[in-house]
């Protein structure tokens, strides 16, 4: 599970083709948006929880497009 809570992502290492809930636990939307500009950008809206799958094996960098101060990553083994 990908946290997000007080505008920070928590720290999130998975398998690769495994479900990743993503839940927004901050009182504010955000997205998930991979740094390289290749993969998608997953709205993450406050309160809510949605989930998505990572197929390729790599360490993914992440930021929130609607705060530049977040930024994380995501290890798929």
């Amino acid at each position: 599970m990908l946290t997000i809570k007080d505008l920070s992502f928590s720290a999130l290492t998975v398998k690769a083709g495994d479900s990743i809930s993503i839940v927004n636990a901050d009182s504010t939307d955000h997205t998930v948006t991979a740094d390289d500009g290749v993969r998608s950008t997953f709205a993450a809206p406050a309160g809510k929880t949605v989930s998505v799958v990572i197929p390729k094996a790599g360490t993914y960098a992440i930021h929130c497009k609607i705060h530049a101060s977040m930024h994380g990553s995501v290890t798929v083994t």
